[in-house]
């Protein structure tokens, strides 16, 4: 299984979906969310920075645009450029080493995942959030890529290497929502698994002047090659969902450490600069 693709996949799929309060976490909501960009006028964009220490190698010649500090940086600014029928049309610009490469997508203005047939009911189990137990409902997923969207298909870093999900389970507290996620999954012909669960039920997250308020999660992979752990801030209150996310990785006998925050978001007004859209 490749590590780090099974890494930004797994930070993909639990940010994107996340809902912002504690009664938009159900199932149902996760399964027919809207995006976060509603709104939001043509021009708001949010600035993500990951830091990723890159480690010493004796007598390697200078590389223009390597870091010098042991630290590779890399900052990705999302733009919304356009709204249509279909949905957000987004700008996406990654500045690593002195370059800068663009893409553009669309993300649909509702986030409906196919569940019908696919969820069955399994008893009830208890979920430990902050030393409170909750009891909660558990679920079978015959396939966790139905429910986790369209995520998984983005691949890591470089474009390939995500995981195929397979079966999973999920637990929903009839307050709380979905405090917990698991799933079997097969990359390159190993076997791993997947496990997200809500380890903070308010989390806060300061940028400037202002404090945004967020759910944080675990979530971890563990497969033949290693094992992935990150723990993320996510609200949806900011489009991407992301605020903070600290990824530990350990890969055939090599640690790495991925940090990403929330640098910069920018809103503006919808009726200014959208016109309507039928």
């Amino acid at each position: 299984m490749r590590l780090i693709a099974v890494l930004a996949t797994v930070s993909i799929v639990c940010l994107c979906a996340a809902p912002a309060t504690a009664g938009e976490w159900s199932l149902e909501k996760w399964a027919q969310q809207e995006s976060a960009w509603k709104g939001h006028g043509v021009g708001s964009s949010v600035t993500q920075t990951t830091t990723v220490p890159m480690p010493k190698m004796p007598n390697m010649p200078d590389v223009p645009g390597m870091p010098k500090d042991g630290k590779m940086v890399t900052t990705t600014k999302t733009t919304l450029t356009k709204i249509t029928k279909d949905g957000y049309v987004l700008t996406v610009a990654t500045t690593s080493m002195g370059n800068t490469s663009t893409t553009t997508r669309t993300e649909p203005k509702v986030r409906k995942v196919r569940l019908a047939g696919q969820i069955k009911e399994a008893g009830e189990e208890a979920v430990t959030v902050q030393g409170k137990s909750y009891t909660c409902k558990v679920k079978t997923v015959s396939n966790m890529g139905d429910l986790l969207g369209d995520s998984l298909d983005q691949g890591g870093p470089g474009g390939g290497g995500a995981p195929q999900v397979q079966k999973g389970k999920v637990w929903e507290h009839p307050t709380q929502g979905v405090l917990k996620m698991e799933t079997t999954t097969s990359a390159g012909g190993q076997a791993g698994k997947m496990t997200w669960q809500v380890t903070r039920l308010t989390a806060n997250y300061v940028l400037g002047k202002t404090t945004y308020a967020g759910r944080e999660m675990l979530m971890t992979s563990a497969g033949q090659m290693g094992n992935a752990k990150v723990t993320v801030i996510t609200s949806n209150t900011v489009p991407g969902g992301t605020l903070k996310s600290v990824a530990e990785m350990a890969m055939m006998g090599r640690k790495t450490k991925v940090t990403t925050v929330l640098t910069a978001y920018t809103k503006k007004p919808l009726t200014a600069t959208t016109p309507a859209v039928k």
